[in-house]
């Protein structure tokens, strides 16, 4: 634990400075506007004439320092771990830098939260820094709570390895362990600003692949928009197009499947708008932007439209088919959101029965507005049976597909029991990809199978993972006692859930929940 208050300063450098100068700072704007985007990031934050503030939530508290008219960087003392939380969000939104004045360094801000004092980049934690308390507050990387972090984090590193020559050789293969070093350092990047901003989010939300996916979009815009964009957006296909930024000696911002305007079972589509420039033939920079993802599916289940607006640099929601607009609800509940009562208020009206707007599968794939149609007693027992079963497989789908990012987009999956494996992950040095309850058979009134077809390997830095497989279903099969009329379940390689109403291992010709 710190032995006291720590320190930092958030400062904005220019692209091309790769070093922690406090010097090379550019101003941030007149004090008052500084003050005002900080307390719009954090609602709730007070700031004096003298450029002094202060943000208070539960039993933590940051104070900040803004020097002169026009501040070139902003003081923060942080008096404990569970503030910096509050500092991740600022620093994701202004894409500022965080320096230890006192190193000089940058600071690596996960890191100094589960340590409990200043850690730089690169500065591996000593044990004894986050011993005692500290302890019980850490969590692994991957978890499952943040399994939808993991894809997304996963599908980059994925297309930064997949094309590995088809012939071995010594200039191969260093080229292959440098993609995948690349590939690894950019996932722990990513992992960690994707973490800090999946925390603070409605609960309902948190494990979200479509939320995460616009989080991506969202963090590479600000990378954009402070480099190349000379500030103004870029498209999804801009942002992925490899040979642009390869003429930068530079990886895309975002993988290729975002070029791809279907995906996860949603419709993603960009407008730029407002003050638009044309960079090169066909293609258009705007200073605003509106990124949508729709269900394809919008009419056959209840299902949630999102929005992410750079006018407010916030994600949307609307249930009713429309796409949002800036008044409604949105997913962040550091500001002043409506999106937990909206998320209730939608569960309880769908208790209460309807014509034609609760037909057929009567459940939410997305699972964040489960409405049943059929009002008899067992409703509710088996929308919250069902609702855990198909979180579970949804964590389970998200760990396979990281799995094939780590095996270099080649398809291999692992049964639920390697995956919670501590052991076997460490010799990896890294934890596991599912929690460990998720290797126990029975859980949650249902028998769980994993079936594997195919069994293969992998040879290079995981080949020690076996048996592998080339293709699965995972099954979910109703237990007794428990609520009639609970469906089983069968998740496929791809991401998708069938059901049936019959107590046999579901097929593509069944129901598609459409929700990967």
């Amino acid at each position: 634990m710190s032995a006291g208050p720590m320190r930092v300063v958030l400062i904005d450098l220019p692209p091309d400075v790769d070093a922690p100068d406090l010097n090379a700072g550019r101003p941030l704007g007149p004090q008052a506007r500084v003050a005002a985007r900080i307390a719009d990031l954090l609602p709730g934050a007070t700031f004096d004439a003298d450029g002094r503030g202060t943000f208070r939530r539960g039993n933590y508290e940051l104070a900040f320092v803004l020097s002169g008219d026009e501040p070139f960087a902003v003081d923060v003392e942080i008096d404990r771990p569970e503030s910096i939380t509050a500092l991740q969000r600022v620093v994701e939104k202004t894409g500022w830098r965080v320096i230890d004045p006192d190193a000089p360094g940058f600071v690596d801000l996960e890191a100094s939260r589960q340590a409990g004092a200043i850690v730089l980049v690169g500065r591996p934690v000593a044990p004894e820094a986050i011993a005692g308390d500290a302890v019980a507050r850490r969590r692994p990387l991957v978890t499952v709570a943040g399994a939808a972090v993991v894809l997304a984090a996963m599908w980059a590193a994925w297309q930064w390895t997949q094309a590995r020559p088809p012939i071995r050789t010594p200039e191969s293969i260093a080229g292959t362990q440098e993609a995948s070093a690349k590939a690894f350092a950019w996932f722990a990047k990513q992992m960690a600003m994707r973490n800090a901003r999946m925390k603070v989010l409605a609960p309902a939300f948190r494990d979200n692949p479509i939320v995460a996916q616009l989080f991506d979009f969202a963090i590479a815009q600000n990378g954009y928009w402070n480099g190349l964009g000379r500030g103004h957006f870029g498209s999804p296909e801009r942002l992925s197009d490899a040979d642009l930024w390869r003429r930068f000696d530079r990886d895309p911002l975002l993988p290729p499947t975002f070029a791809q305007a279907e995906r996860t079972g949603y419709v993603f589509e960009y407008t730029g708008s407002g003050n638009c420039i044309e960079d090169a033939p066909g293609v258009q920079e705007c200073d605003t932007f509106v990124y949508s993802a729709r269900p394809l599916r919008p009419g056959k289940d209840i299902a949630v439209t999102f929005v992410l607006m750079s006018e407010d640099e916030k994600i949307h929601i609307r249930n009713d088919g429309q796409i949002p607009t800036k008044d409604d609800p949105n997913v962040d509940n550091m500001s002043p959101s409506t999106a937990e009562e909206y998320a209730a208020a939608s569960a309880a009206s769908a208790r209460e029965p309807s014509e034609g707007l609760f037909a057929a599968i009567g459940k939410s794939v997305t699972g964040l507005f489960e409405r049943f149609a059929a009002p008899k007693p067992t409703a509710a027992a088996i929308a919250a049976a069902e609702t855990s079963v198909l979180r579970d497989l949804r964590a389970v789908a998200q760990a396979e597909y990281a799995m094939g990012a780590l095996t270099s987009g080649t398809p291999r999956y692992l049964a639920p029991e390697q995956l919670t494996d501590t052991a076997l992950w460490a010799q990896a040095k890294m934890p596991p990809l599912l929690a460990g309850f998720f290797a126990q058979p029975h859980r949650q009134g249902y028998e769980f199978e994993f079936i594997g077809d195919g069994e293969t390997g992998i040879d290079g830095r995981f080949e020690f993972l076996k048996p592998m497989w080339a293709s699965f279903v995972y099954v979910a099969r109703p237990m007794d006692p428990g609520p009639a009329g609970r469906r089983t379940f069968a998740l496929y390689p791809d991401g998708q859930v069938f059901a049936t109403d019959e107590h046999r291992t579901p097929t593509r010709s069944d129901v598609p929940l459409g929700d990967k």
